[in-house]
């Protein structure tokens, strides 16, 4: 799997502020990565020939989900033909068999406000992408959720471990797989995702043969130890091995 066959198109350079563009010297960024620490996706979009320039203001989160549901939804429906699977983005996780109670508890909270003023909307959880398999006459049954971060600023990721905390404590059942895709080049960043206590399956990168060989020809030392140690313990993860993963269990 790599940027060139899967994400081939979301990739391009975005415009800085002028006030940037006198500061670095630079008048454009690699639309995956901050403009005053981007060598490794320099290095990424430079030895991938990505010439696109973005349109100012042009964000790439919402495009990137769609195009991941798009295709995991596919590769799983390839793989394992014989389970009925559903992919829907902000679907609810209690319209799923495991977490039906909380659908209950909601409206409790809705209907009294000491509750509501207590809990809040905790448990109204909305996955950027939910993957069901249906089950006959019965709710389908929430096999995995994928949180998806075509970035990981420091305001993007601060939901991603109560998410995965919540999913397990709340279940009645199975708990569904949790994981995060992300096309982050910043291996310090991806670990405060990555390195958790167990919220987390696993992360998966879109660009995986493209980060480990941009880390190994431009990244710092600190950079190489950080990509080998969450290579290594299995907490990244190419992105091509996640619907065999997901279709496997």
């Amino acid at each position: 799997m790599t940027a060139l066959n899967f994400v081939d198109e979301l990739l391009g350079w975005r415009t800085l502020e002028q006030r940037t563009v006198q500061r670095l010297g630079r008048p454009y960024a690699p639309n995956c990565a901050d403009a005053d620490n981007c060598d490794i996706a320099d290095y990424i979009y430079a030895s991938h020939r990505v010439g696109r320039i973005l349109r100012p203001g042009q964000t790439m989160g919402a495009s990137f989900e769609a195009l991941l549901l798009d295709h995991l939804f596919g590769e799983i429906s390839r793989l394992d033909p014989n389970r009925k699977w559903l992919a829907r983005p902000g679907r609810v996780i209690s319209d799923f068999a495991q977490y039906a109670h909380l659908g209950v508890l909601e409206e409790q909270i809705k209907a009294n406000v000491v509750l509501r003023t207590e809990f809040g909307r905790e448990y109204a959880i909305k996955p950027d992408i939910a993957i069901g398999v249906e089950v006959a006459a019965a709710q389908p049954l929430l096999h995995a959720v994928v949180s998806v971060k075509w970035s990981m600023r420091s305001d993007r990721v601060q939901n991603v471990r109560p998410e995965g905390a919540l999913l397990l404590r709340h279940r009645r059942g199975r708990a569904p797989h949790f994981v995060v895709v992300t096309a982050e080049p910043l291996p310090s960043r991806i670990a405060a995702i990555a390195m958790t206590t167990g919220e987390v399956d696993a992360v998966y990168h879109v660009m995986f043969d493209e980060m480990a060989e941009a880390v190994r020809q431009v990244g710092t030392r600190e950079q190489k130890e950080r990509w080998f140690e969450l290579v290594t313990q299995g907490r990244v993860r190419d992105y091509a091995a996640l619907p065999v993963t997901l279709t496997s269990t």
